[in-house]
C-alpha cells in the first residue's frame, strides 16, 4: 500500500523551506506551519487535526520558536517527545528535521549550543520513522563560530 501524501509540520521556518524548494519535496497533502508557532502549539494542531493525520507521512521542523522565547531544553525535549507519542499513536510516519540556526541570533554561543542540544536530542528517537538532518555543523566547520 502507497503512503498518502505527506504533511508538513512546523513553523515559518519550514514554510519558507518549502516555499523556497517546493520542487525538491513530493506533492504534499497539507501545509501545517504558521509562524510563530511552537511545539505546544503543534501538539495542539495535531490533536485538531488528528483525522487529517491518521497514517500519514509526517515532516516536522519545530522548536525555533521555543529556543526564542528562551524556553529550557528540557522543556523544549519534553514537548518534542509528547509530539513524538502523539504522531505515533496516530500510526503516522514521522520524518524528523533538526532545527536551524536563527538567522538573526545563530552565532551566538548559548542560542547555538541550544540549538545543538535539542538537535542531539531530535537525533536521539528511536527509529520509528525516517530522520531527515540538517547539519549545523557544517556551517560551523566553513569558520563560522
Amino acid at each position: 500500500m502507497a503512503l498518502s501524501k505527506p504533511v508538513l509540520l512546523g513553523d515559518s521556518i519550514m514554510k519558507r523551506l518549502y516555499k523556497r524548494y517546493a520542487n525538491s519535496f513530493d506533492d504534499l497533502s497539507e501545509v501545517l506551519c504558521e509562524s510563530g508557532q511552537g511545539i505546544e502549539d503543534l501538539i495542539s494542531l495535531v490533536k485538531t487535526n488528528r483525522a487529517n493525520l491518521k497514517g500519514k507521512r509526517v515532516i516536522v521542523m519545530i522548536a525555533t520558536n521555543n529556543i526564542l522565547r528562551n524556553d529550557t531544553r528540557n522543556r523544549i525535549c519534553e514537548s518534542l517527545r509528547l509530539l513524538s507519542r502523539r504522531l505515533r499513536r496516530l500510526n503516522c510516519e514521522v520524518v524528523w528535521c533538526e532545527i536551524l540556526p536563527i538567522p538573526r541570533l545563530e552565532w551566538q554561543a548559548t542560542t547555538l549550543s541550544k540549538i545543538r542540544e535539542v538537535n542531539a536530542y531530535i537525533r536521539s528517537f528511536e527509529p520509528s520513522g525516517i530522520k531527515i538532518v540538517f547539519y549545523t555543523e557544517l556551517l560551523v566547520a566553513k569558520g563560522k563560530p
